[in-house]
């Protein structure tokens, strides 16, 4: 969604690397970050995070064509703030972040609600919990990599808590719909607060999950809250280490080679076998390649500005 509220949809020429046939379709004012989730050659989902609603959309024609009513499954006000979702096996699985005023997850709900919605009918068929684990606030509606299928195609939830900004409450994590299932399965949730950071000599700990991108093989690639670096201005302060989450060791390693960054420059993409890490650092900005297989990690890439996102043509 741009400045004019509207969704711009393009045509990607690769021999002129350039953007081509705009068509646009205008949407509501005021509303949160938004994104799409193609279903079809033909249909889309947009959720609308402060409306509650998700549209329907005609990709070929760009125009609404039905809207799907999530308002009812709210914790307390008029929006579950419908987040960033992802279709497996005819099901939307699109996460709710029930949040309160403060854009934080309320203290009295402290779980992950998912709206299992068929992909034929667009009707919901029943909202999941994971209440177990106490992790809250499943993806961000703007990043579209913190849900996510492994080799196995099971679900993956990153969920980041309070953002490292409320002490007594730093549980941050993953939870998992396995394949075959439509129900979270509490055995493969993790809460990583307690991890220390191998390769930190302050020996700290992820106090929230900002953006993450499974890599392969069991690996995520993420940037994560350091609680003790928010400072004074925890928006600005450089509290956001890059760092390599193994999922089946339960290990997390810093990404030596990275800078510290701010809590909004915090990309993270993965291509032809390297991962990008978008930084805001105080000495380097601009983007970093890091190789799993060799752990290295260079700056390939001045920014003047903080770089807030990647996408990658091919």
């Amino acid at each position: 969604k741009d400045a004019d509220n509207n969704i711009k949809r393009y045509t990607y020429a690769p021999s002129a690397q350039k953007l081509t046939d705009m068509v646009k379709m205008d949407v509501p004012a005021n509303t949160m970050p938004i994104n799409i989730i193609k279903v079809t050659n033909r249909k889309a989902y947009v959720p609308f995070y402060t409306l509650g609603v998700v549209w329907i959309v005609d990709i070929e024609t760009m125009q609404k064509t039905g809207e799907i009513d999530l308002k009812p499954y709210s914790h307390k006000d008029s929006s579950p703030e419908p987040a960033f979702g992802i279709v497996r096996d005819g099901l939307y699985y699109l996460p709710l972040d029930q949040i309160n005023e403060n854009f934080m997850p309320y203290e009295d709900y402290r779980q992950v609600d998912v709206a299992v919605i068929d992909t034929k009918t667009d009707k919901v068929q029943k909202i999941i919990s994971e209440k177990t684990s106490k992790l809250s606030f499943p993806t961000r509606p703007m990043l579209r990599n913190m849900i996510f299928t492994d080799e196995h195609n099971d679900i993956y939830i990153a969920c980041t808590g309070n953002f490292g900004l409320n002490p007594t409450y730093l549980n941050n994590g993953f939870v998992c719909i396995p394949a075959g299932s439509t129900e979270f399965d509490v055995s493969k949730s993790w809460d990583i607060k307690d991890n220390v950071i191998i390769g930190t000599d302050e020996n700290y700990k992820p106090a929230s999950i900002f953006n993450c991108k499974y890599i392969g093989n069991g690996k995520v690639a993420a940037y994560v809250n350091i609680m003790e670096l928010n400072g004074k201005n925890p928006y600005t302060s450089k509290n956001s280490m890059a760092v390599i989450i193994d999922m089946k060791a339960k290990t997390i390693t810093r990404v030596k080679g990275v800078p510290l960054s701010d809590s909004h420059s915090v990309v993270v993409e993965f291509y032809k076998g390297q991962v990008f890490f978008g930084a805001y650092g105080d000495k380097q900005a601009g983007f970093f390649t890091y190789n799993p297989a060799d752990s290295e990690a260079k700056h390939v890439f001045t920014t003047t500005g903080n770089p807030i996102d990647l996408n990658i043509f091919e």
